[in-house]
Protein backbone atom coordinates (compact mmCIF):
# COMPACT_ATOMS: atom_id res chain seq x y z
CA UNK A 1 0.00 0.00 0.00
CA UNK A 2 1.49 3.25 -0.63
CA UNK A 3 2.16 5.66 1.68
CA UNK A 4 -0.24 8.30 0.56
CA UNK A 5 -2.65 5.75 -0.05
CA UNK A 6 -2.61 5.04 3.52
CA UNK A 7 -2.14 8.22 4.70
CA UNK A 8 -5.87 8.89 3.21
CA UNK A 9 -7.29 6.19 4.17
CA UNK A 10 -6.10 5.89 7.72
CA UNK A 11 -6.33 9.33 8.74
CA UNK A 12 -7.93 10.88 11.98
CA UNK A 13 -11.49 12.12 12.14
CA UNK A 14 -10.06 15.64 12.05
CA UNK A 15 -8.31 15.54 9.01
CA UNK A 16 -9.77 16.74 5.67
CA UNK A 17 -11.25 13.95 3.89
CA UNK A 18 -11.06 13.47 -0.29
CA UNK A 19 -8.16 15.26 -0.72
CA UNK A 20 -6.74 12.91 -3.22
CA UNK A 21 -6.60 15.41 -6.31
CA UNK A 22 -4.59 18.08 -4.71
CA UNK A 23 -2.02 15.58 -3.19
CA UNK A 24 -1.25 14.30 -6.52
CA UNK A 25 1.71 16.36 -7.31
CA UNK A 26 5.18 15.23 -8.04
CA UNK A 27 6.39 17.77 -5.13
CA UNK A 28 3.71 16.16 -2.28
CA UNK A 29 4.57 12.64 -3.78
CA UNK A 30 8.16 13.28 -2.34
CA UNK A 31 7.19 14.27 1.02
CA UNK A 32 7.77 12.28 4.08
CA UNK A 33 5.24 11.11 6.15
CA UNK A 34 5.78 13.04 8.69
CA UNK A 35 5.60 15.88 5.91
CA UNK A 36 2.58 14.87 4.50
CA UNK A 37 1.09 14.93 8.09
CA UNK A 38 2.55 17.92 9.46
CA UNK A 39 1.27 19.67 6.38
CA UNK A 40 -2.34 18.45 6.50
CA UNK A 41 -2.44 19.17 9.72
CA UNK A 42 -1.51 22.59 9.54
CA UNK A 43 -3.47 23.28 6.57
CA UNK A 44 -6.63 21.85 8.60
CA UNK A 45 -5.58 24.37 11.31
CA UNK A 46 -5.51 27.18 8.22
CA UNK A 47 -8.97 26.52 7.16
CA UNK A 48 -10.18 26.51 10.57
CA UNK A 49 -8.94 30.20 11.53
CA UNK A 50 -11.03 33.01 12.18
CA UNK A 51 -11.69 34.66 9.24
CA UNK A 52 -9.40 36.31 7.38
CA UNK A 53 -6.96 33.16 8.11
CA UNK A 54 -2.80 34.18 8.13
CA UNK A 55 -1.06 32.99 5.14
CA UNK A 56 1.17 29.52 5.78
CA UNK A 57 4.16 29.06 5.69
CA UNK A 58 5.19 25.44 6.42
CA UNK A 59 8.97 23.76 6.03
CA UNK A 60 10.89 20.86 7.24
CA UNK A 61 14.33 21.96 7.52
CA UNK A 62 15.44 18.54 7.62
CA UNK A 63 14.11 17.02 4.54
CA UNK A 64 13.60 20.42 2.29
CA UNK A 65 9.76 20.09 1.96
CA UNK A 66 8.04 23.18 2.24
CA UNK A 67 4.89 25.40 1.67
CA UNK A 68 2.86 28.41 1.53
CA UNK A 69 -0.75 28.40 1.43
CA UNK A 70 -3.41 31.64 1.71
CA UNK A 71 -7.11 31.87 1.68
CA UNK A 72 -7.62 34.15 -1.41
CA UNK A 73 -11.47 33.98 -1.54
CA UNK A 74 -14.91 32.55 0.30
CA UNK A 75 -16.77 30.84 -2.64
CA UNK A 76 -20.69 30.24 -2.32
CA UNK A 77 -20.80 26.30 -3.12
CA UNK A 78 -23.99 24.58 -3.69
CA UNK A 79 -25.19 22.38 -0.85
CA UNK A 80 -22.17 24.11 1.70
CA UNK A 81 -22.32 26.72 4.23
CA UNK A 82 -18.43 27.53 4.71
CA UNK A 83 -15.95 27.36 1.77
CA UNK A 84 -12.50 28.74 1.47
CA UNK A 85 -10.62 29.03 -1.81
CA UNK A 86 -7.10 28.43 -1.17
CA UNK A 87 -3.95 28.97 -3.36
CA UNK A 88 -1.03 26.23 -2.32
CA UNK A 89 2.54 26.14 -3.35
CA UNK A 90 4.74 23.26 -2.23
CA UNK A 91 8.18 22.14 -2.93
CA UNK A 92 10.82 19.35 -2.18
CA UNK A 93 14.64 19.52 -2.94
CA UNK A 94 13.51 17.41 -5.78
CA UNK A 95 10.81 18.94 -7.05
CA UNK A 96 10.22 22.76 -7.94
CA UNK A 97 7.47 25.01 -6.64
CA UNK A 98 4.07 23.78 -8.17
CA UNK A 99 1.04 25.94 -7.26
CA UNK A 100 -2.43 25.05 -7.78
CA UNK A 101 -5.83 26.65 -6.33
CA UNK A 102 -8.72 25.08 -5.34
CA UNK A 103 -11.46 25.02 -3.02
CA UNK A 104 -12.68 23.03 0.38
CA UNK A 105 -15.97 23.44 1.67
CA UNK A 106 -16.99 22.02 5.25
CA UNK A 107 -19.13 19.01 5.55
CA UNK A 108 -21.87 18.34 7.90
CA UNK A 109 -19.59 16.36 9.76
CA UNK A 110 -17.19 19.32 10.10
CA UNK A 111 -14.71 17.62 8.04
CA UNK A 112 -13.17 19.77 5.00
CA UNK A 113 -13.60 18.35 1.51
CA UNK A 114 -12.55 19.88 -1.67
CA UNK A 115 -15.88 20.24 -3.99
CA UNK A 116 -15.90 19.86 -7.58
CA UNK A 117 -13.87 22.07 -10.31
CA UNK A 118 -11.10 21.68 -7.73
Amino acid sequence: MSLLFALLILAPVASPSDWGPLLNSKAITDFSEEDLSNYLAALTAMLDAPHPAAPLEWSNPQTGAGARAEVVGQPQVEGFDDCRRVRTTVHTRKYRAETRTWTACRGTDGEWRLTKGT
